[in-house]
């Protein structure tokens, strides 16, 4: 007898990662804008593009009538850890991005009312 264990043949497989999907809500912030400073998506997307890389999946912004600037919108980043750099420990974070400040909080969905 040689002393050698045998190891399983399960684990002398390769190791294949398997990729976790992290929802959109865990990924995302609520973003707010000063009453008349609203920003274009573009100008958010590019922000986050040019301090992060490439991070941010899509930005949503308030469907607004009459020609209203949007009050409020989502950034849905690529990554939860995103969110966190963003926030770094703070609820709530204020950045400017040109001449106009929005202020942005982890996105938290509102509950849906099933009807049973």
């Amino acid at each position: 007898e040689t002393g050698l264990i045998v190891n399983p043949p399960e684990l002398m497989a390769p190791y294949t990662s398997q990729p976790v999907v992290v929802p959109e809500d865990c990924r995302s912030m609520f973003i707010t804008f000063s009453k008349g400073n609203a920003l274009h998506h573009e100008e958010i997307f590019e922000y986050f593009r040019q301090k992060w890389g490439d991070c941010v999946v899509r930005v949503l912004m308030e469907k607004t009538k009459g020609g209203h600037r949007p009050m409020y919108g989502r950034i849905i980043f690529k990554t939860e850890v995103i969110v966190k750099l963003v926030l770094n420990g703070e609820r709530l974070v204020k950045i400017s991005i040109g001449q106009r400040e929005i202020w942005l909080r982890k996105y938290v969905p509102r509950p849906t009312n099933a009807v049973a």
